[in-house]
């Protein structure tokens, strides 16, 4: 090894050195960064109750084991008072050590249907407003001037998921564009768990042979199944709106691009062609994308061929032109040619993989 290596190989040693002691001082832990954050969330509370003065009333559901974070009712409140819409909140949790110590977070997405379906992931605390309890009538749950903020405790996720289930779909949770399911981007909860429970990486699986207040604090709430009447009802609500889209006049768009490759197009325009009776009807959007003058002229062939397809007008050279000058794609600039409600893309290059 040269003198001028050895040299440079212990400036890059010298170097990571102290790029490894500067990163220590700046390493913050969940713990540190979280109490700065209740720091924060202190303030902004105090702002908010002064800002927006009324009380929201509600009911929130909870894990039995674990806490409410400190000014939790306070923050759900501010957040129905802020957002009349919002039916349901639900935010995210972290757990408790045995020392007190804060780890573990589990930030959780926005509302999402699909991912409630597939488990319970609104997790540890719920909070409903008590005129959505109302109109389902819940006996015993809301007390005139009493629910706001009360707590109901829940141990088990599978004891509360039907309910949850009428209550998201009563709220319209599974309706388009959605907006009265609230996700408050704060910790309103603390789990906890026990030392065999848990490893660093988060918790760790579910065994038999632990015990109950060792196991995964959030494994039920991954194994808490939809209930059948949310089945049944989601079931129902598609076929309906099935049956309504095939009551009308349906036509699907199908665009496709091509250019200097008419026996594949030719075969993709057959596959089109070859169709059951009473299937839906089709119109196609050929789009040449600068094919030279023999590719077109064949492509004109089987344009030609499709007696039984209305196929819209071919777009030109001098349009995809357009496309290249402002950089867009030719696809999603055509998508304004289509006619239908329904619309499919067959790309060529996929088809020819195929």
């Amino acid at each position: 090894m040269s003198i001028r290596t050895s040299v440079k190989q212990m400036l890059v040693r010298q170097q990571d050195r102290k790029y490894e002691a500067e990163l220590a001082k700046l390493r913050v832990t969940y713990a540190q960064w979280a109490a700065e954050q209740e720091k924060k969330i202190a303030e902004t509370v105090v702002t908010e109750i002064g800002e927006r003065a009324g009380l929201a009333e509600f009911v929130i559901y909870r894990q039995q084991k674990g806490q409410l974070a400190e000014n939790a009712v306070e923050r759900i409140n501010a957040y129905f008072v802020k957002h009349p819409e919002a039916e349901i909140v639900y935010g995210d949790e972290d757990l408790l050590s045995e020392n007190g110590e804060r780890v573990i977070p589990w930030f959780k997405p926005c509302w999402a249907p699909d991912t409630y379906r597939a488990f319970f992931y609104v997790g540890s605390v719920v909070a409903v407003r008590s005129r959505l309890l109302q109109k389902l009538g819940e006996p015993g749950v809301v007390t005139e001037g009493e629910s706001t903020g009360r707590e109901i405790v829940f141990s088990k996720a599978e004891e509360i998921r039907p309910l949850m289930d009428r209550l998201f779909l009563a709220a319209g949770g599974f309706e388009r564009g959605c907006h009265t399911i609230g996700h408050l981007e704060e910790v309103l909860f603390h789990g906890t768990f026990g030392t065999a429970g848990i490893g660093l990486q988060g918790p760790a699986e579910t065994s038999r042979e632990k015990a109950e207040d060792e196991q995964n604090p959030w494994e039920e709430y991954r194994t808490a199944a939809e209930s059948a009447k949310l089945s049944v009802e989601l079931a129902a609500k598609a076929a309906e709106e099935a049956r309504e889209l095939f009551a009308r006049e349906l036509r699907v768009s199908v665009i496709i691009p091509s250019k200097d490759n008419p026996s594949v197009l030719g075969k993709c325009l057959r596959s089109l062609t070859q169709r059951p009776e009473g299937s839906v009807p089709v119109e196609i959007l050929l789009i040449d994308n600068g094919s030279n003058e023999e590719n077109r002229k064949k492509t004109e062939t089987h344009r030609s061929g499709l007696s039984k397809m209305r196929i819209r007008d071919q777009i030109e050279k001098p349009m995809m032109s357009y496309v290249c000058q402002r950089k867009e794609d030719g696809r999603n600039l055509l998508l304004s040619f289509r006619r239908q409600r329904l619309m499919c893309i067959r790309d060529r290059t996929r088809f020819s993989r195929r």
